[in-house]
């Protein structure tokens, strides 16, 4: 019929509407995917900060918001989870940086670094007694806990003939030592990790394919630490009625639970469910509803937590779940470093901000050789304002 349109050219405009529309759409779920991501809460990390007149107007907002996106995000936890993923199945554990003496297993390349430390002493030696002059001058104890590095724990899995190098095997009395020497407590559990693998061989301490404890392991550390704290006489106050959780034991869901496709007893899966290693405060509220997330910061504490990665790692949690009472871990910051946080909590002490009296820092061993101190002992004595 003259004048009437073509069939196939009907179809063809009707893809081509279907593909725009198609388009449009895609283009609509990148953001709002990004956004939820982003902003989507996750259960039993900190909530997204609240924006308020005040602290949109003074910027205060956009530096919380941002903190908040590159620690506590979906967005984070899911990129983190690709990452790590991603560096297994390219083989990437296998590099300088990386090393597997028994297969499957994960040691950082600061295991090997066959040195005692001896050239940072004086560095060091500034800086321990810079602590103990200045926790006499607060009336505040500092608690160090010396966190075995876990080749020292697993030397049959890291060295060849299972035998940690001589240099390197005096890295950890050394650590000791020079915490000791300047009057600081300083808190071993080297031999109950022994002990307790000796005991019970079945269970690891230490992640197999992270450079942390797990859950087992901060145990018995939260316990050391426990045990001293009670033994200082601490003044704790009235014991502190919340419950600590780790979320798979309440509800299986885990960073290995945001990527789908990656069971249990897949080497992916595994190596995932092994860097996990986040444990949740839950505080059931007086009338028995649900679990809202425990602040870090609670100025109120009797005791404080500082430490990189090893203090964030089941452990600051742990202490509160084992001592009973408040614990501040604002100055918690995995990659912060040996010294720095412990000088932040003492700076706040010295303000007012913290009223804690025990300070408990964690030390990892190897950080004697791969850090510097040169203004550590100069930090630790600068003056607050």
């Amino acid at each position: 019929m003259e004048g009437a349109t073509p069939v196939p050219e009907l179809a063809s405009r009707a893809r081509l509407r279907v593909v725009a529309a198609l388009f449009v759409l895609l283009l609509g779920v990148g953001p709002t995917s990004l956004w939820w991501l982003g902003m989507g809460s996750h259960r039993g990390l900190a909530p997204a900060p609240t924006p308020t007149f005040e602290a949109v107007t003074e910027g205060v907002y956009a530096e919380e918001l941002s903190e908040w996106l590159r620690e506590s995000s979906r967005l984070t936890l899911a990129m983190r989870t690709w990452f790590l993923q991603s560096e297994w199945a390219l083989g990437l554990f296998d590099t300088d940086s990386a090393f597997t003496e028994t297969p499957g297993w994960f040691f950082a390349w600061e295991s090997y670094v066959d040195e005692d430390g001896s050239e940072h002493d004086a560095e060091m030696e500034a800086f321990w007694t810079g602590v103990a002059e200045r926790a006499e001058r607060l009336g505040v104890r500092v608690h160090v806990l010396i966190a075995p590095d876990k080749a020292r724990v697993y030397p049959e899995h890291a060295f060849p003939g299972g035998a940690m190098p001589t240099k390197r095997a005096r890295l950890y009395e050394r650590a000791v030592a020079a915490i000791r020497d300047a009057g600081v407590g300083a808190v071993e559990f080297l031999p109950e990790l022994q002990q307790h693998k000796k005991d019970f061989p079945g269970i690891q301490l230490y992640a197999r394919r992270d450079t942390h404890w797990n859950a087992a392991g901060a145990v018995l550390a939260a316990r050391a630490l426990v045990e001293r704290i009670r033994g200082a006489g601490a003044a704790l106050g009235a014991p502190f009625p919340f419950q600590l959780m780790m979320q798979e034991a309440r509800q299986p869901v885990d960073l290995v639970d945001l990527v789908q496709g990656f069971p249990p007893g897949s080497t992916i899966g595994d190596m995932l469910r092994e860097r996990r290693d986040y444990l949740f405060a839950l505080m059931p509220d007086a009338g028995g509803g649900p679990a809202t997330y425990v602040p870090e910061a609670m100025g109120d504490a009797p005791v404080a937590v500082s430490g990189d990665s090893f203090a964030a790692y089941y452990f600051a949690l742990l202490v509160m779940s084992e001592l009973g009472h408040k614990v501040d871990r604002r100055h918690v910051a995995p990659g912060s470093g040996p010294w720095a946080r412990l000088v932040m909590a003492l700076d706040d002490v010295e303000r007012g901000v913290l009223k804690a009296k025990d300070l408990v820092h964690v030390f990892v061993e190897r950080a004697i050789v791969v850090s510097d101190w040169a203004p550590a002992g100069d930090a630790v004595r600068r003056e607050v304002r």
